[in-house]
């Protein structure tokens, strides 16, 4: 990359006829790594300085003056490279010369992707971050993540990329769009890393404040290390104690609750929210029941003789056990209904009884 030879290699790729290479080496830059180098403003005044000396000159044939679609090319290969750059995935000769025509019409659909509009998440509405204790982190994990991945770092990539699970990805595997290769790749090291990982920490410190998590993160404030402080925060949320602590809150939630029928304060809705609950606690402690197995502690806590019988009337129709939230609807419509009508039979009979009382009253 840094050879004029893979300069000129790419340019002829890039259907620039030799008399336009040779200006731009000329005027602009004499390797692609020069090239990537170039801020946009500056290879744009490389390419007016070109068209100033060669666009009148009185031989035609020399001549040089790039067309608005070979400057953009020109900008697509910059980006492209400098990408490549910042991602530390350098191509070599023998690399360069593999690159195609297709190559080239897909570094322009990247460019002009990531040109075309301003962020989108601009227009979403805000991101509420909940207090972070042992008993939400994943509400907040989940709330966190998504708040990193509006925020834009240095080089227009959402913050995400300083939190991501691995230190480096494949630059050249299938991505959706420029940025999305880019969050996935791009190095966690340089200036603008080192700018980009400060302000994590600096949203870290100001959603973990007076909380548990806030030792966690303030022991990386000195380094502005925010990486370190989001996997000390993984470390002591995700690992096995936190994780043990999970399953023995979901096994306590699911031993004491029951389901004997409405009540005020908690219906057979909250009696499933309970168990959805615990599931997804096991399901982060990474010990997750079997739908079967889900089915069955639920049944096994219905003390409600109404809701049982609903039970022994399902039981033969496997549709309703594909999954836990199949059954819950199931049971769920059923016992409403039930409840419903036995409600109308006791208004009625109450009324009947009344009407007795009043007749009885007359004589």
């Amino acid at each position: 990359m840094d050879t004029e030879a893979s300069l000129v290699r790419i340019l002829t790729t890039a259907s620039f006829v030799p008399k336009a290479r040779n200006a731009i080496i000329e005027f602009c830059c004499d390797s692609l790594t020069e090239l990537a180098n170039l801020p946009r403003s500056d290879l744009d005044s490389g390419v007016a300085n070109l068209h100033k000396a060669l666009s009148t000159i009185p031989n035609a044939r020399d001549q040089v003056r790039l067309r608005a679609s070979k400057i953009l090319t020109l900008h697509a290969i910059r980006i492209h490279f400098l990408d490549r750059i910042n991602c530390a995935a350098l191509l070599n000769a023998t690399e360069i010369g593999a690159i195609t025509t297709d190559n080239i019409n897909e570094m322009r659909d990247d460019y002009l992707e990531s040109t075309r509009s301003q962020d989108s998440s601009s227009s979403l509405e805000p991101i509420k971050i909940p207090k972070l204790d042992n008993k939400n982190w994943p509400n907040f994990k989940s709330a966190i993540e998504e708040h990193f991945g509006r925020v834009l770092g240095r080089d227009k990539i959402p913050l995400s990329y300083v939190i991501r699970n691995n230190d480096t990805n494949d630059f050249n595997a299938v991505y959706e769009t420029r940025k999305e290769r880019l969050s996935s790749c791009l190095n966690h090291s340089g200036p603008d890393f080192k700018t980009d990982n400060g302000t994590v920490l600096s949203i870290l410190v100001q959603y973990t404040k007076n909380t548990e998590g806030d030792s966690m993160v303030a022991s990386v404030t000195k380094s502005r290390n925010g990486r370190k402080a989001w996997k000390n925060l993984l470390l002591h949320f995700e690992g096995s104690t936190y994780k043990e602590r999970l399953a023995q809150e979901a096994g306590s939630i699911l031993k004491n609750t029951s389901y004997n029928g409405p009540r005020r304060n908690f219906s057979f809705g909250d009696y499933y929210k309970r168990h959805a609950l615990a599931h997804t606690k096991l399901d982060s402690a990474n010990k997750p029941m079997t739908t079967e197995q889900k089915i069955d502690m639920f049944v096994q806590s219905m003390q409600c003789s109404t809701a049982q019988s609903i039970v022994v009337n399902i039981a033969g129709i496997a549709t309703y056990r594909t999954t836990f939230d199949a059954y819950y609807n199931a049971v769920a419509s059923r016992l409403e209904l039930a409840l419903s009508l036995t409600n109308k039979s006791s208004e009625s009979e109450t009324r009947n009884v009344n009407s007795v009382d009043q007749k009885k009253r007359k004589f």
